[in-house]
Parts: structure tokens; sequence; C-alpha cells
């Protein structure tokens, strides 16, 4: 008579420790959040974790290779698409990307 292997559990692929990087805030994980929360334009949206990972503008715009005119356009429109609820978002991100190591 064979079992039923269906009803056993799987063993985990991953180990149960977690991992130091594993530990870190999940910051575009954390603007999707809000992609969906508050229908953002996902460009933008990646634009504005960019911005809080090298956390200056004269990086922000070397990193993606744009004049700080256009910088400040994609601010701009990413600000009237979302609103005052950004807001919310920015500090959360910003928390997000400060605590991390």
């Amino acid at each position: 008579m064979k079992r039923d292997l269906s009803s056993r559990r799987r063993k985990p692929t991953q180990p149960a420790t977690p991992r130091a990087r594993d530990s870190q805030p999940d910051v575009p994980g954390l603007v999707h959040v809000y992609i969906q929360q508050y229908r953002l334009d996902p460009v933008l949206s990646e634009l504005l974790v960019q911005a809080y990972r090298h956390q200056t503008r004269d990086a922000l715009m070397t990193v993606l290779g744009i004049p700080e005119t256009q910088l400040v356009e994609v601010e701009r429109r990413f600000l009237a698409q979302a609103g005052r609820s950004v807001w919310v978002a920015v500090k959360e991100i910003r928390e997000a990307v400060e605590t991390t190591p």
C-alpha cells in the first residue's frame, strides 16, 4: 500500500535562521506597497527609492545621469500624483533606509 505524500510537510528551502541581509528593510517592497495603496507611478516610485538610497540629490543625478531640472520635474510629478499622502510614504521610506546599515 502506497502512502499519500501530498499531505507531508515539505522541508523549507531556506534555513530557519535569518541572514543579516534578510533582516534589513525591504525598501523596494515598501515602495511597492505605496504604489498599490496610493496608485503611484512605478517609475517615479523607483526614483524615490534611489533618492533615499543615495540620500543626496547630487548622487541621484549622477546615478540617473539627469540634470537637476529634470530631477525637479520628476519630484514635482511624483508629488502631484501622490498628493499629501506621499509625505507618509517618504517618511517611512526614509526611516527604512536610514536604519539599513
